[in-house]
């Protein structure tokens, strides 16, 4: 039997009727599986808007090179608000205009999370950038701040602008919190929202790259991670906070590369060995200093990608979505992940 048929869920999962969201309700608040994209209509930019699109002076209306696939210019030509952040990750490429999206978006609802996360996500890697003086810390605590992945986002903000005690301050948060949320389930929640809004056929193609943006979009820098923790090696406590840091992402987590990395957090910090098999001389990506965690994350994308190629055509029935998405909340990726291979390989026995 399937570890997902097995596994115990925290809680019992909606079932996908339960989780279904009309259209009409899906351009203004999205519910599924207990979580929440609250509203962008109502937004403080709300006065600048007509029928919660962008105004025509907005730069959304043209097609731009990062737009390649059918969701992507159905969004950029839709000139949807809820659409912006999405925007701002595809276009990620050219940090002019993922600038100009995540600047929108932020006007357009200043206290979503996902918008923050990003705007936050930004900064990590561009302190210099104007979007840095916006208050994303105050805004991501007001909302989401007893999570511990936004504590850890915001330590390492921190980190990056050279406030080393700052940092500090908010990884202890987070070695003593809960991870409540994981960013990649909110971005599958979003993403889906969006596919249902511009009646993007969902086959396995379109799932694998709903799948790729949460991916991509929801992983916490480890390497900036794990510098912050090597750069203040000389403190037997900050080590041990490093360490939980480690055991709780490994525990709570319902993604499989948190897993790995925490796991592997909690063995570096643990043994004393603060460089050997750090992040922070990786120039390659986020598992890539570590072979066994690398191989195991990338062995399962690899799987992924190659299901979605093979069934590229098929199609993937609401209540088959909604269950994987049920699956994911209550079991984690890799149950959920169990379960997609096997709809796709025999949906007639789901």
């Amino acid at each position: 039997m399937a570890r997902w048929q097995n596994a115990q869920p925290e809680k019992a999962p909606p079932s996908p009727s339960q989780l279904a969201v009309s259209l009409p309700q899906m351009a203004h608040n999205t519910e599924l599986a207990g979580y929440s994209l609250t509203s962008l209509a109502s937004g403080p930019a709300s006065d600048l808007l007509t029928d919660g699109h962008l105004s025509s002076t907005d730069i959304v209306g043209t097609v731009p090179a990062w737009a390649t696939t059918p969701w992507q210019k159905a969004m950029v030509q839709g000139q949807r608000n809820e659409d912006l952040v999405l925007m701002a990750i595809a276009s990620h490429a050219d940090l002019d205009l993922k600038e100009r999206y995540l600047l929108d978006a932020y006007a357009f609802n200043a206290d979503e999370v996902l918008v923050n996360y990003h705007v936050l996500s930004h900064c990590v890697h561009n302190p210099a950038s104007s979007l840095c003086g916006l208050p994303i810390v105050d805004s991501l605590i007001r909302n989401d701040g007893d999570n511990m992945a936004t504590l850890l986002n915001i330590a390492l903000y921190y980190a990056r602008l050279g406030d080393n005690p700052s940092a500090l301050n908010y990884l202890n948060r987070a070695a003593q919190g809960e991870l409540k949320e994981d960013y990649l389930y909110r971005h599958l929640v979003a993403v889906d929202a969006s596919f249902r809004y511009h009646n993007i056929e969902r086959n396995a193609q379109s799932l694998g790259e709903s799948l790729r943006v949460a991916v991509n979009s929801s992983v916490t820098d480890y390497r900036q991670l794990s510098a912050l923790c090597q750069i203040n090696s000389g403190s037997t406590a900050v080590l041990g906070v490093c360490h939980q840091v480690g055991l709780r992402l490994q525990a709570q987590s319902k993604t499989l590369l948190d897993q790995l990395v925490g796991a592997s957090l909690g063995r570096q910090f643990a043994a004393g060995d603060h460089g050997a098999r750090g992040f922070a001389g990786s120039t390659t990506g986020a598992v890539a200093d570590w072979p066994a965690d690398a191989e195991a994350s990338q062995f399962a994308w690899e799987g992924n990608e190659a299901l979605f190629a093979r069934h590229a055509e098929k199609p993937v029935s609401d209540d088959a979505w909604y269950s994987y998405l049920a699956v994911y909340r209550g079991q984690g990726e890799l149950s959920a992940n169990e379960y997609l291979y096997g709809y796709l390989q025999d949906p007639v026995s789901f």
